[in-house]
């Protein structure tokens, strides 16, 4: 969902870069897609109504007049499930714990395939337990696919920032069957 009204999140904000009131935006529901997000450009050229979601990129948080806004999230947010980061580490035999995501490119926007590379921050999980620092890998995947093979969801949130991206706030997740590749 986006939740422009998250008094934790990095992108609240009452009103978008349009002057339209925000609103929280369901997403996906139920594993099903219910909602896209508008400026008033899109809203008119689709027929549809203004979401709240009208941004200016290129600067910090949308706030400069220059460039031309587009549709996007203000806090991108994944609901928190029933278990610890800990509990999760514990339930994983063999794996990596990401710390941080570094250039997450779309490869395929068609088809929702995706490259990122995990650069710092990379830990080795052997037999529910944190081995040793890892090194730097990548990680290319599908979209549709890693939120098929999501097997758990932590409690914690975290609000999460990095270099060009949208300001979210996520849960630890656990997912199985990554493609990662040495760097």
């Amino acid at each position: 969902m986006d939740d422009p009204h998250a008094p934790e999140g990095i992108g609240s904000k009452n009103f978008d870069d349009e002057g339209v009131p925000t609103t929280i935006l369901p997403l996906v529901e139920k594993g099903i897609f219910k909602n896209v997000y508008s400026d008033s450009y899109n809203a008119y050229k689709e027929d549809m109504g203004q979401s709240g979601n009208a941004l200016r990129p290129g600067s910090p948080m949308g706030r400069s007049t220059d460039p031309i806004p587009i549709p996007a999230p203000h806090n991108l947010k994944i609901k928190s499930g029933g278990i610890s980061e800990n509990e999760i580490i514990k339930d994983t035999k063999k794996g990596i714990l990401v710390g941080r995501l570094w250039y997450t490119y779309a490869v395929n926007p068609i088809k929702g395939d995706f490259s990122c590379t995990a650069r710092s921050g990379v830990r080795i999980i052997e037999n529910g337990e944190i081995k040793k620092p890892g090194k730097s890998v990548r990680i290319v995947h599908n979209i549709s696919t890693m939120l098929q093979n999501i097997s758990a969801i932590g409690n914690n949130i975290r609000n999460v920032l990095q270099w060009a991206s949208l300001p979210s706030i996520c849960p630890s997740l656990k997912v199985e069957d990554i493609k990662i590749v040495p760097i």
